[in-house]
């Protein structure tokens, strides 16, 4: 099964527009005051949302049926694991440079993407670093730098392999789940914005403080999961060779 032409559109063409108009510094000029502060700010997860999509769309299909699989989706996440590192350091501006997490993030992701399904119990590692590594590294600049990438560890898994299954087994979608469960971590986010404090105390305080850092990784799956709702039967899935 496959995703028609018009959501393909709309959903590359309004993240490709946002992700340019957020690195040109433009957009805070076209939305006004506070919400276009916002949306600047989760480039990093317009990048992911982009990514995932458009490997789960064109690359994982295409790869499934190739003997080179394992060779370019290792070197896939080699270079975005590379490239998030070496963009770190790079003399650019801030609004560029802040993408570096998206990718060593992504690296990790699209291996991770490209596994099998049914999968075995060592894939459970991707989702268990998104939950282990802020708590074992608690308040330290590496673990605050890296929310968003922690976040898609957790929520990437969870849209594929949990909510929507049927996506890398050539199934049709339960629709309805899909558009329940985006809605749900919408509602997820938003609440735990509104009952945090701006400065946290103890620990229940500090984790929900820290999961709004990945704001961005929470409306990433719901738009995947509402797009990949609209697959229609006939067509090849994600993990389709024929696609």
């Amino acid at each position: 099964m496959r995703t028609p032409g018009w959501a393909r559109l709309a959903l590359y063409g309004v993240v490709v527009a946002l992700l340019l108009l957020i690195l040109t510094r433009t957009l805070a000029d076209l939305l006004p005051g506070h919400l276009g502060r916002t949306v600047s700010r989760n480039s990093e997860g317009f990048l992911i949302l982009l990514v995932v999509a458009a490997w789960l769309d064109l690359v994982r299909p295409r790869l499934g049926a190739s003997r080179l699989q394992w060779p370019l989706t290792l070197g896939a996440g080699v270079v975005l694991v590379g490239g998030g590192l070496l963009l770190r350091q790079a003399p650019w501006p801030s609004q560029v440079v802040t993408l570096n997490e998206a990718l060593v993030g992504l690296g990790i992701l699209v291996v991770y993407l490209q596994l099998p399904r049914p999968l075995s119990r060592w894939a459970l590692v991707v989702p268990a670093v998104g939950v282990l590594f802020p708590v074992l590294a608690g308040r330290s600049a590496l673990a605050t730098d890296m929310a968003e990438a922690l976040g898609a560890f957790v929520l990437v898994p969870l849209v594929v392999d949990a909510v929507d299954p049927a996506l890398l087994r050539d199934g049709p979608p339960h629709r309805w789940r899909n558009i329940v469960s985006a809605v749900a971590l919408l509602a997820l986010i938003l609440a735990l914005h509104v009952v945090t404090p701006a400065r946290p105390e103890g620990v229940v305080e500090n984790v929900t403080y820290y999961v709004q850092r990945a704001t961005e990784d929470f409306v990433a799956a719901a738009v995947l999961l509402v797009y990949y709702a609209t697959r229609r039967r006939g067509q090849p899935a994600a993990g389709s060779a024929a696609a």
